[in-house]
C-alpha cells in the first residue's frame, strides 16, 4: 500500500495582535493513493488548465468559486462544496498557512503598523515595546514569506482568518458583499504586502475570525470578506478566495488528495446579549440594542446567538 507522510515544520512568526504564525505544510505520498483531510480554522481561470485526478477524472488547475454571479447575500454560499483542483508533477506539495495578520493604517502613505495589545490596557500582555518588531510585525511576516516562496514555491496559501485589525473590514455589514468602499484597506494591508515571486497569483483560501465579524460586535463589514473573493474592486488581483463563511476544497496530486474544511468557528466568540463585553461578538455592550446586519443577519442582538448556532 506505501505510505502518506505528512511533516509540517515551524517557520516563524512575529505578533500582529495575537500570534501569528506561517506554518509549510509537504505532503509526499510514494505508492499509494490514500487521501488525506486537513481542517482549517479557516483561480478565477478564464481557460482552465486541466488535469487528471487521482480518479482519473479531469479537473482544472485553477481554483473556481461556486458561481460566477457575486452573492447579493454573504450566505448566499454557505456550505459551497468548491470544484475539485488538480496539481501536475511539478506542484510542490507545500503550502502557506497564515492568520492573525492584518495590521493597521494610521495615516495615508504609511506601512500598517500592528495592532498594540502590549499596553497598560491589557495588563496581561503589557511588556516593553521592540522597535524594528513590534511596529513592523506584518511586514516582517511578509518578508520571511518571500524569503521562502522563492525554493518552496507554495501551491497555494490558506488563510486562518483574524485578516484586518482591529475590527475586520471597515464599514457596516449589511451592503452588498461585493461593494467596492473598502479598497484602500484591501490594497495597503493586503495586496501591497504579500507579493514577490512564489506568492504572486498564488491563491489565499481563507475564513473569517472573530476580528473580521468586529471582534466584540458583529456589525463590521464582514461580508466584504467574503464578496471580494469576486474581484470586483479596484485593488484587486484576483487571488483572494473566501466566498462563505464555510465551504470546502478538495486538491488532487498525481498519487493523493487533500480535502480541506473551512469552518467558521466563531460560535465560539457569540454569547447572550449581556455576557463578556469585552469578546462578545453578540453583545448589547458594543452592538447596541438596535445591531443588525439586515436580512443576511445577524437580524439583531436578540437572534444573534441563535444565528452563530445555527
Amino acid at each position: 500500500q506505501g505510505q502518506l507522510r505528512v511533516a509540517s515544520r515551524f517557520v516563524g512568526f512575529a505578533k500582529s495582535c495575537m500570534p501569528s504564525a506561517m506554518t509549510r505544510w509537504r505532503g509526499d505520498a510514494r505508492a499509494s493513493r490514500r487521501r488525506m483531510r486537513l481542517v482549517a480554522g479557516g483561480l478565477l481561470a478564464a481557460s482552465p488548465h486541466l488535469l487528471a485526478d487521482v480518479d482519473g477524472a479531469e479537473c482544472s488547475s485553477q481554483f473556481k468559486l461556486p458561481n460566477e454571479a457575486p452573492p447579493l447575500q454573504a450566505t448566499d454560499y454557505n456550505g459551497a462544496v468548491l470544484e475539485d483542483v488538480c496539481f501536475g508533477a511539478n506542484a510542490s506539495k507545500s503550502v502557506f498557512v497564515v492568520g492573525d495578520w492584518g495590521g493597521i493604517v494610521y495615516r495615508a502613505g504609511m506601512p500598517p503598523i500592528p495592532a498594540d495589545k502590549r499596553s497598560k490596557l491589557f495588563p496581561a500582555f503589557h511588556r516593553d515595546f521592540v522597535w524594528g518588531v513590534d511596529d513592523r510585525a506584518q511586514l516582517l511576516v511578509a518578508q520571511q514569506m518571500r524569503a521562502r516562496a522563492r525554493w518552496a514555491h507554495p501551491d497555494f496559501i490558506v488563510n486562518v482568518g483574524d485578516n484586518f485589525y482591529w475590527g475586520g473590514v471597515e464599514g457596516k455589514c449589511g451592503a452588498l458583499p461585493f461593494d467596492d468602499h473598502a479598497a484602500q484597506q484591501w490594497k495597503h494591508i493586503f495586496e501591497e504586502v504579500y507579493w514577490g515571486p512564489g506568492l504572486d497569483g498564488k491563491m489565499w483560501l481563507g475564513i473569517l475570525g472573530n476580528h473580521d465579524y468586529g471582534g466584540y460586535h458583529f456589525q463590521a463589514a464582514w461580508d466584504n470578506t467574503i464578496g471580494y473573493s469576486w474581484g470586483k474592486s479596484v485593488s484587486s488581483t484576483k487571488r483572494w478566495l473566501t466566498p462563505s463563511q464555510y465551504y470546502s476544497q478538495k486538491v488532487n496530486y498525481d498519487e493523493f488528495s487533500a480535502e480541506y474544511y473551512f469552518i467558521d468557528s466563531n460560535v465560539n466568540e457569540a454569547w447572550a446579549p449581556e455576557m463578556n463585553p469585552s469578546h462578545n461578538i453578540c453583545g448589547i455592550a458594543h452592538n447596541g440594542k438596535d445591531g443588525t446586519c439586515g436580512a443576511q443577519g445577524p437580524r439583531s442582538v436578540d437572534e444573534c446567538f441563535a444565528w452563530f448556532h445555527e
